[in-house]
């Protein structure tokens, strides 16, 4: 019996270690998110959307370029339609 007291006390010696470890790794996460603002959330998407929008006709321009002259007309309605459907799946 007295074993099982000494074993029960270890075990929540050790939970309390790890509830104290817990409270400050959320600490730092609290200064983490302090540390960001509306500003650089913002700068980051609207420079995703920048990017986003840059590499979608350079893209097709590319797949456009590997067909023949013929086929530049379908392989561009292709990529757009594709590529729309990808960008509304996302969002």
């Amino acid at each position: 019996m007295d074993s099982q007291i000494v074993e029960l006390k270890s075990a929540l010696a050790a939970m309390g270690a790890r509830l104290a470890e817990m409270e400050n790794a959320s600490g730092a996460v609290r200064n983490l998110q302090a540390a960001f603002n509306d500003g650089d959330i913002s700068w980051m998407l609207i420079s995703s959307s920048m990017v986003l929008f840059m590499s979608l006709p350079g893209l097709g321009l590319f797949y456009c370029g590997m067909v023949r002259e013929k086929n530049v007309l379908t392989v561009s309605f292709q990529f757009s339609f594709n590529d729309s459907s990808t960008i509304q799946y996302r969002y």
